[in-house]
């Protein structure tokens, strides 16, 4: 009686393990791995990447710091305060987002993100 259980319990696991690699595709993935990591593929192709992902912006830097960072910004507004330059540089970041960076006498003295309007 148990050889009998035994060997109906070897036959039953061979027949998973058979049935687990007929659903991979070759690559080591199955089909739903396959699927997913395609979808992951298309939105990233969608975002926009604006310099490498471990630059920070620190007060003080110049505006030739942050375009050698970030490159060149989508647009620049120049305007007077209080008797100095201010400039803004606007960087789109992807999903409606725009890093705004202001510059007083040619440094940086903040930024933040913003969305589009």
């Amino acid at each position: 009686m148990i050889r009998e259980f035994s060997a109906a319990a070897i036959i039953a696991l061979t027949a998973i393990g058979v049935t687990a690699q007929k659903a991979d595709d070759g690559a080591g993935r199955s089909d739903r791995s396959h699927k997913a990591s395609h979808s992951v593929d298309k939105a990233k192709s969608r975002v926009i990447t604006l310099g490498p992902s471990t630059t920070y912006l620190e007060k003080g830097l110049s505006e030739e710091e942050v375009i050698t960072f970030l490159g060149e910004p989508v647009s620049k507004a120049q305007t007077w305060r209080g008797g100095r330059s201010l400039v803004t540089y606007s960087y789109d970041r992807g999903y409606g987002r725009v890093l705004r960076i202001e510059f007083t006498e040619g440094l940086l003295s903040s930024y933040r993100n913003d969305t589009k309007h």
